[in-house]
This record gives structure tokens, C-alpha cells and sequence, in this order.
């Protein structure tokens, strides 16, 4: 009896002391530009300078249509570029699974296969450095500010993920999977 007394009241208190958070406001104004538009807070502070989405980077570097133009172009031919080296690496990495899980493992192929994607992967990092060389090219000296900005941003704060990393925090580890088997 008094353990049920106990249980009622915590439900009662939580429950009066949670309805004022749910109903608190969580939307703030977007700035004195617009100020008709809503943002919505989620685990961030508004503000139109902090507040930024997925997808917001371009709009905060402030691109001319010809800059647009261009780093579109840009993007086409090296997506164009890439696509058969982009096949190339999946191909030969499935070919590596098929020697690796192979009944009888063939070094020799294996290390032939491994060596064909070092050197497709390392074209591809070099088109993609290409990339960006034309890229920040494109840019005037002070979107190259904001970019040097967020980069050193990204780098201090560790971007998006915040320092989870896959495989770190965010998804459990082959080791962590194992370890629970062994438990069970």
C-alpha cells in the first residue's frame, strides 16, 4: 500500500513538473531580414548567424549566379570523371572479398587486387584535390575567409558529428557485437 501511495505521487509530480517544459516555446524569430520566418529549436540556439542546417553553407558564402554556374560545371565534369573510377574501386573490392573468403586464400591475389585499389583510390583523391584547387579558385578572398572559417571550425569541433565517429560512439564496434555474444 504505501509503496503504491509512493509510485502515484512520483506520477503526479513528474507529470505537473513535465507539462511546463513541453509547453514551453521553442521557436524564436530568424532575424530582423525576414522577421515572418520561424526557426525551431532542436538541441541548438537560434540565431541567424549559429543556426545553420545541412545544405546552408552555400547561402552563408553569398555565390553570384556566375559562381554557381561555374562550380556546377565544375562538379558535373568531375562527378563525369570519376564515375568509372568510382565502379572501378567497388568492383575491385568485391573482387578482394570474394579472394579474402575464398576456401583456399591466395596471398599473391589478394595483393594484386589491394595494389589495382591503392592506385584507383589515389587517382581519385588527386581529382578530388583537383577539385577543390578549381573550387576555391571560383571564390573571391573573403568567401575564402569564411571557407578557411569553417574549416577550422570543423577541425577544433570535429564538424556535424560533433568527434563520433563511426565506430567510435555512434554504431557499435565489431568488438562491442562480439563481446555481447559471448555474454549471452
Amino acid at each position: 500500500m504505501f509503496t503504491k501511495n509512493i509510485v502515484k505521487t512520483l506520477i503526479i509530480t513528474s507529470t505537473l513538473v513535465g507539462i511546463p517544459a513541453f509547453a514551453a516555446d521553442n521557436t524564436c524569430s530568424a532575424g530582423a531580414a525576414n522577421p515572418s520566418t520561424t526557426q525551431v529549436k532542436i538541441g541548438a540556439k537560434c540565431s541567424g548567424e549559429g543556426f545553420q542546417r545541412h545544405g546552408q553553407f552555400g547561402k552563408k558564402l553569398g555565390l553570384t549566379d556566375e559562381q554557381l554556374l561555374k562550380i556546377s560545371t565544375m562538379k558535373d565534369q568531375y562527378r563525369l570523371s570519376s564515375a568509372g573510377q568510382r565502379a572501378e574501386t567497388r568492383v575491385l573490392s568485391d573482387q578482394l572479398k570474394n579472394v579474402l573468403t575464398a576456401p583456399q586464400l591466395d596471398k599473391a591475389q589478394a595483393l594484386s587486387i589491394q595494389s589495382k585499389l591503392n592506385d584507383v583510390k589515389d587517382k581519385l583523391s588527386n581529382e578530388k584535390l583537383q577539385f577543390r584547387i578549381d573550387f576555391m579558385s571560383v571564390l573571391t578572398p573573403e568567401q575564402k575567409e569564411i571557407v578557411r572559417h569553417k574549416m577550422l571550425v570543423s577541425e577544433v569541433f570535429g564538424g556535424e558529428h560533433m568527434g563520433h565517429r563511426h565506430g567510435q560512439f555512434g554504431h557499435r564496434s565489431f568488438e562491442h557485437n562480439r563481446n555481447e555474444v559471448r555474454r549471452a
